[in-house]
């Protein structure tokens, strides 16, 4: 009876596996694909080297780094001279406090040091505008395009090595 049952068991398995559209072979088929990228010419090639991308992201390239370094001069000669203004209101008023009848000047030197918590007040706003300037400036490099071409030119340069590779043999 029993082996009866476990047969019984595994018809029905069987056919639940047929219902259900589970199949019981392997399923992994391995798939080779051959390479059908067309092999570049030399003309090709040196088209692609010659042409209006290529030479506008070298020219970009070689002149990003200048830009970007003289904007940073920039801001650092506005910093340097936010700071000379500040050393030389400080020596005002160190000068006034040191010249100063304490009872009889006080209220200049109240002026003096408000004026001069104001002026430390407008370095910090040109300070804080000066670095809103640095990071606002964009990249003149449209990086997906360049991305694009470098890819382009990757493709093109591996078809070019496959190219050789079959005529060396």
């Amino acid at each position: 009876m029993k082996l009866r049952n476990l047969f019984i068991m595994g018809i029905v398995l069987t056919m639940s596996f047929s219902i259900t559209g589970c199949d019981l072979k392997d399923d992994y088929i391995i798939k080779v694909n051959e390479n059908t990228d067309e092999a570049p010419s030399g003309d090709k090639v040196d088209e692609i080297f010659e042409s209006e991308k290529v030479s506008e992201l070298m020219d970009k390239l070689k002149t990003t780094p200048s830009e970007m370094s003289s904007k940073l001069d920039e801001v650092d000669s506005d910093t340097q001279e936010m700071i000379d203004d500040l050393n030389d209101k400080m020596d005002e008023l160190k000068d006034t406090i040191d010249n100063a009848d304490i009872e009889g000047r006080s209220e200049e030197i109240v002026d003096k040091i408000d004026e001069l918590n104001e002026k430390i007040d407008e370095l910090k706003e040109k300070t804080e505008d000066t670095k809103d300037r640095v990071d606002n400036i964009e990249s003149p490099i449209n990086e997906e395009k360049a991305s694009d071409s470098v890819d382009q030119l990757k493709s093109h340069m591996s078809n070019l090595e496959n190219t050789i590779n079959r005529l060396g043999e």
